[in-house]
């Protein structure tokens, strides 16, 4: 891998799958700098190259205060709550039948494309049957979390929004602390995470 400024790092074996010629390659960003990033492997064998490069941004990062974007081909209910509600994700605009690739932005800054490829319905609608409902407890960050949707065939973008906010309304300070643990904590529960879950129940 190399970064930003140059340097090459060496990928761990440990984090690098093989399955009948493809790769794939987790690359843990803790502690990394912004900016340009680049995975390159070549195989042993057959010397042939495959490279993948990303980028690193603080831009998705949407604590509280954020203002929540307008959705987009979609419908959340409610569209701000507390630790315990359940968001209810609803999109429409796809194509009868389309694939749907699904990616998660997080409070923290975290995107995620999600694995699993969903399926709209033969109306076009995405979260219905099987309801898309999202569940947050204590252990998810504060801010704003984006759900987004783009049809493969049509191309159909959808983005559903929702704000989770503490009780007490002193959001910014909780934000602050959790951002100075966030190094230390590294479990917590991802909003792709049930996502995939969902889709993978289609």
């Amino acid at each position: 891998m190399t970064t930003p400024s140059n340097e090459v790092r060496n990928i761990s074996q440990d984090n690098i799958g093989y399955d009948d010629g493809d790769v794939a390659v987790l690359v843990d960003t803790l502690g990394f700098a912004t900016g340009a990033h680049s995975v390159v492997a070549q195989g042993r064998d057959s010397g042939n190259y495959a490279a993948a490069a990303f980028f690193l941004t603080f831009d998705y990062f949407a604590g509280p205060g954020t203002p929540r974007p307008p959705q987009s081909n979609s419908t959340v209910n409610p569209e701000e709550g507390f630790y315990g509600t359940t968001f209810q994700i609803r999109v429409q605009g796809m194509q009868p039948g389309e694939e749907v690739e699904v990616w998660t932005t997080e409070p923290h800054g975290v995107y995620t494309l999600v694995p699993a490829i969903g399926i709209a319905d033969n109306r076009g609608l995405v979260g219905y049957d099987p309801p898309l409902d999202l569940q947050v407890t204590d252990d998810y960050y504060l801010g704003v979390y984006g759900i987004h949707f783009r049809g493969l065939r049509s191309g159909t973008r959808a983005d559903a929004y929702f704000t989770l906010r503490s009780f007490d309304g002193a959001d910014l300070k909780s934000f602050a602390v959790e951002q100075r643990i966030l190094k230390l904590n590294r479990d917590r529960p991802a909003i792709s995470e049930q996502v995939q879950s969902w889709i993978e129940g289609q």
